[in-house]
């Protein structure tokens, strides 16, 4: 039974990138909060979160000097889904 389990998660990875320069965001954490699983970009700003449970989630992206952005996302059984972001960088007030 164990096995059968671990065959049927899913993964979501994609890109993170600045949303006004396309740049690519590296050292973002990317986390899904109803199971405290996560993970960070990579140099090229690429992400995968793997080992996911078929379900419904909210996945944040969130780095220091951007506004953080989170979604709600559906999880199939099996399932790879791709989800590239874009996030805006924060306003410093003085």
């Amino acid at each position: 039974m164990l096995l059968f389990l671990i065959l049927n998660l899913a993964s979501v990875s994609g890109y993170v990138r600045n949303s006004k320069t396309n740049e690519p965001l590296p050292y973002v954490m990317v986390y899904l909060k109803e199971i405290n699983k996560g993970s960070f970009t990579d140099d090229k700003g690429f992400y995968v979160i793997s080992r996911i449970p078929e379900g419904e989630y909210t996945i944040c992206f969130k780095i220091v000097g951007y506004e953080e952005k989170c979604e709600r996302i559906k999880i199939e059984e099996n399932e790879n889904k791709i989800l590239n972001v874009f996030l805006k960088q924060s306003e410093i007030e003085v």
